[in-house]
């Protein structure tokens, strides 16, 4: 194997190349991205970069420079097609990219809810441009309305509120996170933020939007009530960017169908991060995993499996966590709603707690605030596929 192209310059790309040549890989590595950036760290964006205490200097991910690493970069051109028969990748720019193995890391992007397409104070934050235009948007005493209380609209209601900007979340479900979390969590959620003065608005439908193809002044809900808007903000998650991968024979369902260790097709191609659907032989079901530690995790394994032409699978528990205020959420596993859930230590009421979930006598996930350390031991029981009773042992006696 003489070139390897990964298509992809953010976490999952930039992990790629760095674990290529800590791998000793001698090759040709191209790393292409859309953005004209180098590679950055995306979860600030919300919090540290958009409250304006960290400059886009904090947020650059490389500790070498890409010169150091012999990494030829094509950031601002785009991938527009695959063709692997020929082993090759079209650009937007410039002539095809041979390669001998790839990496997609695709990612994905936000989106769009009709009628609320982005304008000047209509906002869709997943790039940093994005997240420079709302940061210099926001002034203190704005109106902002948030569209889905998903994590990332949690904690941009948080940046709000310490910018000095009213916020009001608007969602469809009857609570926070409601897909993924169980309403003891959602109730705690709502309780810490309204608390510091966020509005949630929960079971809301928007039936009017009053404004013009620059600006929006105002949406209605399906209640009657009016909410004016300074800013507006839509978080209702994300869609895996697949598009040019159409046509190219690789298998695409909410991502790219990968083998249990995220090959995709053929011995040559590897998809890891928001882009994976893959296999999981952990959890024994399909997965498409949108965290960071997940993505971090998958570019080491994919690289792995490339170099030594295995397809070893990818068994690590999924992780998450989201800063909201003082209080750091973390999660691992793939805990279900229905699951049996049991806090084994601490409260959820005083937001200091681990909650373990059961499934069919087994620990399949794990959450907890201003746990870290437990979250961790936890995470990793998961991974030994540990019985419920044995895990939770563990895990008080320490």
């Amino acid at each position: 194997m003489e070139s390897i192209v990964v298509v992809g310059a953010s976490l999952g790309g930039h992990f790629a190349v760095e674990n290529l040549r800590r791998a000793k890989f001698a090759g040709t590595i191209t790393l292409v991205g859309e953005e004209p950036h180098l590679p950055y760290d995306r979860p600030p964006l919300s919090k540290e970069f958009l409250r304006g205490e960290w400059e886009r200097d904090r947020l650059k991910l490389a500790r070498k420079s890409y010169e150091e690493l012999d990494v030829e970069l094509r950031l601002g051109v785009r991938a527009t097609g695959l063709d692997r028969e020929a082993g090759e990748i079209f650009l937007s720019e410039g002539e095809p990219l041979s390669y001998d193995g790839l990496i997609i890391a695709t990612g994905a992007r936000p989106r769009v809810l009709p009628g609320l397409e982005p304008r000047a104070n209509v906002h869709y934050l997943r790039g940093l441009d994005d997240a420079a235009r709302l940061r210099d948007s926001i002034k203190k005493g704005d109106r902002v309305v948030l569209i889905g209380a998903g994590f990332i609209g949690l904690e941009i209601a948080a940046s709000c509120r310490a910018m000095g900007a009213e916020a009001a979340v608007v969602e469809a479900q009857d609570g926070p996170c409601a897909r993924a979390l169980p309403a003891s969590l959602g109730r705690f959620l709502t309780r810490i933020h309204e608390e510091r003065g966020v509005r949630l608005i929960y079971g809301a439908s928007i039936e009017e939007i009053e404004g013009d193809d620059e600006c929006i002044k105002a949406i209605q809900l399906g209640s009657g009530e009016r909410l004016a808007v300074d800013q507006l903000v839509v978080g209702i998650g994300v869609q895996p960017n697949i598009e040019w991968l159409e046509g190219s024979g690789l298998a695409l369902e909410n991502g790219i169908l990968t083998s249990p260790g995220l090959r995709a097709g053929e011995p040559s191609i590897f998809a890891i991060g928001d882009v994976a659907n893959f296999e999981s032989a952990l959890f024994g079901e399909r997965m498409r995993v949108e965290h960071w530690t997940t993505t971090v995790e998958q570019a080491r394994h994919a690289v792995k499996n490339l170099l030594e032409g295995a397809d070893h699978p990818f068994e690590k528990a999924p992780f998450f966590w989201s800063d909201q205020y003082e209080f750091k959420l973390q999660g691992a596993g793939r805990a279900r709603l229905e699951d049996r859930l049991e806090v084994v230590s601490g409260s959820i009421e005083a937001g200091d707690f681990l909650a373990l979930f059961e499934r069919e006598g087994r620990l399949v996930g794990a959450y907890g605030v201003n746990r870290p350390a437990e979250l961790v031991r936890a995470r990793m029981a998961i991974e030994r596929r540990m019985e419920f009773d044995e895990a939770k042992a563990s895990l008080i006696k320490r």
